[in-house]
């Protein structure tokens, strides 16, 4: 097996992880049906199957779609997971990438009660105001 076909094997698993985690059953009629749904941007069942068989990869264009409906940074979802970066989160500044410690702070935040959650933000506002 060639670095390519390599890469694109990676892809493929790369890419039913990511559908999986999303609660998609990584088939061609159903990730074709799902993209067409969220992108408006058609591909056809075939194109699909390519994609999951690691026969090709997707357009620029298509892996950045791919990314947004999955939720994944589209480096993430075409070369892998950064070493320390776990997710892309949405700020109104744009796209970020949290580290696995930004993320267990974010998870245990949710965790608390919220009157608790509402003094942490207080904080939070506190702060970013006076820097």
């Amino acid at each position: 097996m060639n670095n390519d076909e390599r890469e694109k094997a990676t892809f493929s698993s790369r890419l039913s992880a990511a559908l999986v985690a999303k609660g998609i059953k990584p088939t061609a009629t159903i990730v074709s049906r799902g993209f067409n749904q969220f992108s408006g941007n058609d591909i056809s069942p075939h194109t699909a199957r390519n994609w999951l068989l690691g026969n090709s990869f997707p357009t620029h264009a298509k892996l950045v779609l791919l990314s947004k409906w999955l939720e994944v940074s589209p480096s993430e979802l075409r070369y892998g997971r950064e070493v320390g970066k776990t997710m892309v989160f949405q700020s109104t500044t744009g796209e970020v990438e949290i580290t696995e410690a930004d993320r267990s702070v974010i998870d245990r935040f949710l965790k608390l009660p919220f009157a608790k959650q509402e003094i942490i933000r207080d904080l939070i506002d506190t702060y970013s105001r006076t820097n």
